[in-house]
């Protein structure tokens, strides 16, 4: 796979490098992927965060949770 910034400021083209960079490594250590999240991706939510474009990252089959599944957001 082939990444393109579509975003020209150096700290949004660092950041995902570093995340396609990580999940690369994710894989190649045997984990499965899942698919992409997309968020803030609302023009009216998008100007008022002041983002270019939306944010975009990765999932994987570890994080998968079945229906009805909870997760807690205490932080450990």
């Amino acid at each position: 796979m082939t990444f393109r910034c579509a975003i020209s400021t150096i700290p949004y083209q660092e950041g995902m490098t570093a995340q396609i960079e990580k999940r690369r490594a994710r894989i190649a250590a045997g984990e499965e992927p899942l698919g992409w999240k997309v968020g803030f991706g609302a023009p009216a939510t998008m100007q008022r965060l002041g983002l270019q474009a939306p944010v975009v990252g990765y999932l994987m089959q570890r994080a998968l949770l079945p229906s009805g599944g909870t997760v807690s957001l205490k932080g450990g």
